[in-house]
């Protein structure tokens, strides 16, 4: 992922509906750095607009297009933004 350094991160986790823990992924993977966290471009999807066969589907893809292109979408329902980006947590020393 440092070797890419995406320009947006998306999360989708099946259950999670939109409560996944971006700055707790981006923290905990030492993913600060990158460009997406940077410029809080680290988004979580609700996962019923993506894993759901039904209509909603139409609801994940306008989620998507907003997270990639926010200047051109409007902001959709299910769609969380990261709030914060802090420095990475040390590892732990076990003492």
């Amino acid at each position: 992922m440092l070797a890419a350094d995406p320009d947006v991160l998306i999360a989708a986790w099946c259950g999670a509906g939109d409560r996944v823990p971006l700055e707790k992924i981006v923290r905990e993977r030492g993913w600060s750095a990158l460009n997406a966290a940077q410029h809080r471009s680290v988004y979580c999807i609700a996962d019923e607009l993506l894993n759901t066969p039904a209509p909603t589907l139409i609801g994940g893809l306008h989620a998507l297009a907003a997270a990639i292109h926010p200047e051109k979408f409007p902001q959709v329902r299910g769609l969380k933004r990261i709030s914060d980006v802090s420095p990475e947590t040390p590892p732990s020393t076990g003492l």
